[in-house]
């Protein structure tokens, strides 16, 4: 996000970079203005005829920084007004000034501090009410003010699902999350690949260093992306609150109010006025809404693309999911984020992979590796299974007298050699899948339900197999059909589509089941009319 301060002065002064366009804002006689990094427009980045290395114009708060040496103390002694030195008298400024009027956003700032996504140099200047540039990444970090106010006007409930556009250091994003509570989503958006990862590691540490936000906060997701190149199929009508964090043009501005479901808000800057834009309920279809002024600010604007480089994106994005199986993030660490507290200080849970320390459960399975198909007890745990086993979760939580066993017997249909690497996914988030265990493993993780991790390993050995030998295509697709492998099954259909002449003649094929070939079909349908309907044809 990229702005300036703007000071108290009535006149506004900006500077002009090829990088990058700096804004500034001001709600009363405060600074609130935010822009997006990498989401400006060509056009505001100056005049074309200036020498890039002299700024046409330059602000108030960057001349001062020049003059003061940026010493923070001096530079707050130009610009005058309360300093605030820590946390609590940031947010008691903002409460005086009426920028934080509820109990709930002031609780979000006590929980999540500035200082946290501030780099190391300039934590002296945390609890300052203006933007901080990070110089390095080439973006500003937004006035306290600002977040407040937008935080203020979106009305976070719990369960609410965000999009946060141009998130850059992550300090409203989690802010968000913090308010929506577990069971919301908060996504935050960034151009710039380096920006994401800085506001992803930023995230990692608040939940590090704040454990309740780690315990209270929805899930967030960072994605690297323009808006206007979202999928519409994932993000239409999936928000109930979203925040634009770049000058929108009105022209454009349905293409982001359609990402807001029916009844749901956003906060976006139009021209020099921040707005809340409320979405007309019943207007799934259409995009109707109202929106209200409610604060003088200046911002940079999000970049436009061309309506071909649109279509051209989206079109890829689609065609990319069915050109590749889409490996799901980790939920290793969300699923055993509580056994620190509940084990006595086991958290190094993989060393406790086929370990007899402090366990409570033996697992008796066929072993199939001897040769004389006995049965051995494998030592367990059970604080580790229902974390990451939906069928042990639903097991050692019921009231049913096998909860209270010591033992649970495997089904003999999985063997230790394919029932091992089950478990050790459950204990590591790491398996051993080859050709040769796939199938039994992808069989396994559907009735122990575990994370889908493990079938995403078995669904690439599949993969694998059909990509060898046209012969097999048919046979991994009904495979990927009995078990409800929704990916697998779109990556082999657009490959049986690209690859018809070399699939049709083989003996799996003609034998193929109907239903499979009319998925086929469909698939092949679907992609048509989704090229019809980017082109309006």
């Amino acid at each position: 996000m990229d702005h300036q301060y703007s000071g108290d002065s009535d006149e506004r002064f900006h500077t002009s970079e090829h990088s990058a366009t700096n804004s500034e804002g001001s709600f009363s006689q405060h600074s609130t203005g935010e822009s997006v990094s990498g989401q400006h427009s060509p056009e505001s980045e100056g005049s074309e005829n200036a020498p890039s290395e002299f700024p046409e114009r330059i602000s108030l708060r960057h001349l001062l920084t020049l003059v003061t040496n940026n010493n923070p103390n001096v530079l707050r002694a130009f610009l005058g007004g309360e300093s605030p030195q820590t946390n609590e008298e940031l947010i008691q400024y903002l409460k005086r000034n009426g920028s934080i009027s509820s109990k709930k956003v002031e609780h979000a700032f006590q929980v999540l501090p500035r200082d946290l996504f501030v780099p190391e140099n300039q934590k002296s200047q945390a609890f300052d009410n203006y933007p901080l540039r990070v110089e390095e990444l080439g973006f500003n970090i937004s006035a306290p003010e600002m977040y407040a106010i937008a935080l203020e006007h979106l009305e976070i409930e719990e369960g609410d699902r965000i999009l946060d556009i141009g998130c850059g250091c992550g300090h409203l994003t989690c802010l968000l999350a913090f308010m929506a509570g577990g069971s919301g989503l908060v996504r935050g958006v960034e151009l710039s690949r380096d920006i994401a990862e800085h506001c992803r590691k930023n995230v990692e540490f608040a939940k590090f260093s704040r454990p309740e936000f780690a315990e209270n906060a929805s899930e967030i997701e960072i994605l690297v992306s323009n808006v206007f190149f979202l999928e519409e199929e994932i993000h239409i009508n999936a928000y109930n609150r979203v925040y634009c964090g770049a000058t929108c043009p009105i022209p454009y501005l349905s293409d982001i109010v359609k990402l807001l479901q029916p009844g749901g808000r956003m906060v976006c800057p139009i021209d020099e006025k921040l707005y809340v834009i409320k979405r007309k309920e019943g207007s799934s279809e259409s995009v109707q809404y109202s929106k209200e002024a409610v604060a003088d600010v200046r911002f940079g604007n999000l970049i436009i693309p061309s309506k071909y480089d649109i279509l051209r994106e989206r079109y890829r994005k689609r065609m990319s999911s069915r050109f590749q199986l889409q490996q799901p993030l980790s939920s290793f660490t969300s699923d055993l984020g509580s056994i620190g507290k509940d084990t006595e200080g086991f958290q190094d849970v993989e060393s406790l992979f086929m370990s007899p320390r402090r366990s409570d459960i033996s697992l008796l399975v066929l072993d199939d590796s001897s040769g004389t198909n006995e049965t051995i007890g494998v030592p367990s745990h059970k604080f580790v299974l229902s974390a990451r086993s939906g069928h042990f979760r639903a097991l050692f939580q019921s009231q049913m007298k096998d909860s209270k066993n010591t033992t649970v017997h495997i089904p003999t249909e999985f063997p230790w050699s394919v029932f091992r690497e089950c478990l050790r996914y459950i204990y590591t988030d790491k398996a051993h899948i080859d050709s040769s265990n796939c199938i039994q493993a992808l069989e396994c993780s559907r009735f122990y339900d575990i994370p889908e991790g493990f079938s995403y390993l078995c669904e690439e050995q599949l993969r694998k197999r059909a990509l060898a030998d046209p012969n097999d295509v048919a046979y991994v697709l009904a495979v990927a059909h009995r078990y409800a492998c929704k990916n697998l099954k779109t990556y082999l259909a657009s490959h049986i589509l690209r690859n018809f002449n070399s699939i049709k003649n083989t003996d799996s094929w003609k034998e193929i089941d109907p239903e499979l070939v009319d998925f086929v079909l469909e698939e092949a349908y679907d992609t048509y009319t989704y090229l019809t309907s980017l082109f309006d044809l």
